[in-house]
C-alpha cells in the first residue's frame, strides 16, 4: 500500500517525491517513460480507459467509464508486460486465505467518469444494468464460475471483449480469459499522489513513490534459497520455518482491495500447508513467485554461497 512507502523494512531505495521536480528527477506532469523517470509500474498496465458504458439504457452512446486517473489502482497505461494465466491460477492458487494476489493486483476497475468531465451520474454496463461512479465497471474473477460467462464475438458492449454473467452489472473476465490485451493491472506499483483535488490528477507523470531496491524480507528468501540448496541451517531456521514467516503475514489483511472493504482478520495458521503436501523446494519457489510478482528490485534471488548461508 502506497501510504506504507518508506518504512522500516526498506533497507535501500532511490527516492522520489511529489513535492519536487528536481529532486524526483523527472517531470510531474508528464513522464517520458525513460531516466531518470520511475515508471516501473507502467510496464503491467493495460489500456483500461478502453472500457466502454453506455449512456442510455437501450445501450447506445458509449462513454469511457473508466478513465486515467493518478491513484494506486490505475495509473499510466503502458501496456508491455502481462501475467500469465499460470500465475493467476497457480501461483496465486489460494485467493482466500493469501493476501498477496489482492495487494499485488488491480481486479476490479470502478467507474470514475464523472472526474473525467462526463457528466451523467449513472450509466449503463453489462446487460444494460445501471451503474453509477465508485461501482465496479469490469471484475476479473478470482476463478472460472459454475456459471458460463456470455463472451463476444469480437470486443462486444464493453468494447475489450469482456463477458457477462446473469444478473450483474460489471463485465467480468474468468482467469482463462485473461489475454495479451486485457489483464489484471498492477496494483502494487500504481501511482500515489495527494495533489488530485477532484479530479484526475497528473496519472502520465512519472511515479513520486520510492523504487525499492533492497527490503529486509528478502533476506528470509535469500537465507531460504541457500537452505535449499544444501546450506545447513540453525534449529528452527529451515527453508520452510524462513517462508513461513512470509506467508504468516501474507494471511494477515487489513483491507480488501477487490471488494474495498475493511477485512480485519488473520489467516496464516489455516492455510500453512502439512509437510507432506509439498516438497520444500516447491514452497520456497511458490512463494518467491508470490511474493515478486510484479515486483523491481536490483536483484531478487541473491547468490549466495552452497555451504553456508550470508
Amino acid at each position: 500500500m502506497a501510504t506504507n512507502d518508506r518504512n522500516a523494512e526498506m533497507m535501500l531505495f532511490a527516492d522520489h517525491t511529489e513535492s519536487s521536480e528536481l529532486y524526483n528527477g523527472s517531470s510531474l506532469t508528464f513522464g517520458s517513460g525513460g531516466a531518470p523517470d520511475n515508471f516501473a509500474g507502467w510496464m503491467m498496465t493495460w489500456n483500461y480507459t478502453n472500457i466502454r458504458s453506455a449512456t442510455n439504457a437501450n445501450g447506445t452512446t458509449p462513454v469511457s467509464s473508466v478513465q486515467r486517473e493518478a491513484v494506486q489502482a490505475l495509473g499510466r497505461p503502458w501496456n508491455r508486460m502481462a501475467p500469465t494465466i499460470n500465475a493467476v491460477e497457480n501461483t496465486f492458487a489460494d485467493k482466500t486465505n493469501d493476501s498477496r494476489y489482492d495487494g499485488t493486483f488491480t481486479t476490479v476497475y470502478r467507474g470514475n467518469w464523472p472526474k473525467g468531465g462526463v457528466a451523467a451520474q449513472t450509466l449503463y454496463n453489462a446487460n444494460n444494468l445501471p451503474v453509477n461512479p465508485g461501482d465496479p465497471i469490469l471484475t476479473f474473477l478470482n476463478a472460472e464460475p459454475t456459471t458460463a460467462i456470455t463472451y463476444p464475438t469480437g470486443a462486444g458492449a464493453s468494447n475489450i471483449g469482456a463477458g457477462v454473467l446473469p444478473g450483474r452489472a460489471d463485465y467480468v473476465v474468468s482467469p482463462r480469459g485473461i489475454s495479451r490485451i486485457v489483464y489484471p493491472g498492477l496494483w502494487k506499483l500504481g501511482p500515489y499522489r495527494t495533489d488530485n483535488g477532484t479530479g484526475l490528477g497528473q496519472p502520465n507523470a512519472g511515479s513520486t513513490r520510492p523504487f525499492n531496491i533492497a527490503k529486509f524480507s528478502e533476506l528470509y528468501f535469500v537465507a531460504a534459497e541457500a537452505a535449499v540448496k544444501g546450506a545447513t541451517p540453525k534449529a528452527g531456521q529451515g527453508a520452510r520455518e524462513l517462508i513461513n514467516v512470509i506467508r504468516a503475514r501474507a494471511g494477515k489483511w487489513r483491507f480488501d482491495n477487490n471488494g474495498n472493504v475493511a477485512r480485519c482478520r488473520i489467516t496464516a495458521r489455516l492455510w500453512l500447508p502439512p509437510r507432506r503436501l509439498l516438497s520444500t523446494s516447491t514452497i520456497f519457489w511458490q512463494n518467491v513467485r508470490a511474493s515478486t510478482m510484479g515486483k523491481v528490485t536490483a536483484g531478487m534471488i541473491w547468490c549466495v554461497p552452497k555451504n553456508g548461508m550470508s
